[in-house]
């Protein structure tokens, strides 16, 4: 656990110390100031997270890596374990990840991207990067997949909060129904038929989001926006 949560701390320190050669306002380039997105819409957006990972998960053990991968050996060694265990778990392996990890990827690489290259391939590129974070190829090129929806949560909030906020409740999920020995796979049968309904209703709710908010913001994402540039939602709403 405590070479997991120091490799989170190095991509951290990674995502701000390049930012910061930028110039000032290291906060507000990363994307961490509040977002336009709603708390609503954003638990929509986190239940369409989680859906994704299941149905990616679910394509993993079809694909026969279930038993021995890189997820199964996760589940493994967290299989049964309590307690102090358990929040050590959720720190190094579930708020760690979620913040740094989305400071490096959407943070300096998509929005550092985003004028240069255009927002979708910012978008694909930040996720081939978290993709490859992933090390194990196979399971790389699922959570490529799930960089590149988190990538579209950030384009459409304009900040990476959101993202943060669903990348962490998908690994809290993760590190509980490992704990507490939780079988979600696709050993079931219909296992083929749900893992095709979660991916339209991730689908749904990326595709409800963008359409309630209008698409991506104007100067979204944006690393040059200075402090106060972007402009959330009205209200306390917001993430």
């Amino acid at each position: 656990m405590v070479r997991g949560f120091a490799l989170e701390f190095f991509f951290g320190m990674l995502a701000i110390a390049f930012t910061s050669l930028s110039g000032p306002g290291v906060f507000e380039r990363l994307g961490l100031g509040p977002s336009r997105i709603p708390w609503g819409t954003s638990l929509v957006l986190v239940g369409g997270t989680l859906l994704l990972s299941f149905a990616l998960n679910g394509v993993y053990e079809l694909a026969g890596f279930g038993d021995d991968g890189a997820f199964a050996q996760f589940e493994s060694d967290l299989a049964g374990v309590g307690g102090w265990t358990v929040v050590g778990a959720i720190v190094c392996f579930g708020l760690a990840p979620g913040f740094a990890e989305e400071m490096l990827c959407r943070g300096l690489i998509q929005r550092g991207l985003h004028n240069r290259v255009g927002p979708a391939a910012a978008v694909g590129l930040a996720a081939l990067v978290f993709g490859a974070l992933h090390v194990e190829p196979t399971y790389a090129v699922l959570t490529t997949v799930l960089g590149a929806y988190l990538g579209v949560i950030t384009l459409i909030g304009g900040s990476i909060r959101p993202a943060i906020l669903c990348h962490g409740a998908n690994n809290l999920v993760a590190i509980l129904t490992a704990a507490w020995g939780l079988d979600i796979g696709s050993s079931a049968p219909g296992a083929v038929t749900s893992l095709a309904f979660a991916f339209v209703l991730a689908a749904a709710a990326l595709g409800w989001a963008w359409r309630n908010l209008g698409g991506v913001p104007n100067a979204a994402a944006r690393p040059e926006i200075p402090p106060g540039g972007l402009q959330p939602g009205s209200g306390s709403d917001d993430v």
